[in-house]
C-alpha cells in the first residue's frame, strides 16, 4: 500500500467502528516506516483514524508528530496546509492523549498565521484540542477569540459553547 492507501484504509476502519487491533498495528507499523512519504493530509488522517479507533500507537504518534511538526512549522494554511489538517491533527493528538509540546507549538503558529481561513468546525476542533491537552497558547487563543468575535452571529450555540470550553 502507498501512504495514501494506508491513511485511507485506517480512516475507513475507524469510520466503520471496526477497530481490529492487529489491523491497526500493521497499519501503524507500515505508516511509521513511510511517514516522510505521506502528504500532510495523510499524516493528519492517519493520526485521526488511530485516535478515533482508540488504538494505542505511541511510536506511530511520535513519528507523526515529527513529520507534522516540520510541515506545520514551515507551512501556510490554505497554501501548504489545509485548515482541516491542523484541526484533525490537533483533535487526534488530544484524543489520543499524546501531548507533544513541540508539535502543538508548531500547530499553534501555523494556525495563528491564517486562522481566518478556518471554518467553524476546524476552529472549534482546534481550540478544543488545545484546551483538552492543556496547552494554553496565548497567541492562538487570542487570535481565535478575535475570529470568534467577528463571526459570533454565524456561530450556533453548540459551536460557541465548545470554543468557550
Amino acid at each position: 500500500l502507498n501512504p495514501r492507501d494506508l491513511a485511507n484504509v485506517a480512516w475507513a476502519f475507524a469510520r466503520s467502528g471496526r477497530a481490529d487491533e492487529r489491523c491497526f498495528a500493521a497499519l501503524a507499523d507500515a505508516a511509521e516506516r513511510r511517514v516522510d512519504d505521506f502528504s500532510t493530509q495523510g499524516l493528519a488522517n492517519t493520526a485521526w483514524a488511530h485516535a478515533k479507533a482508540g488504538v494505542s500507537a505511541p511510536t506511530l504518534f511520535a513519528a507523526l508528530a515529527r513529520a507534522l511538526e516540520s510541515r506545520f512549522f514551515r507551512g501556510r494554511v490554505g497554501e501548504d496546509v489545509a485548515p482541516q489538517d491542523v484541526s484533525n491533527a490537533a483533535w487526534a493528538f488530544a484524543r489520543a492523549c499524546h501531548p507533544d509540546a513541540t508539535l502543538f507549538a508548531s500547530m499553534a503558529r501555523c494556525a495563528e498565521r491564517q486562522l481566518d481561513a478556518f471554518n467553524v468546525q476546524d476552529l472549534v476542533n482546534t481550540t478544543w484540542a488545545f484546551a483538552k491537552i492543556g496547552v494554553a497558547d496565548r497567541g492562538l487563543f487570542s487570535s481565535a477569540a478575535k475570529v470568534v468575535a467577528a463571526r459570533a452571529d454565524a456561530l450556533d450555540p453548540a459551536a460557541l459553547a465548545n470554543v468557550a470550553w
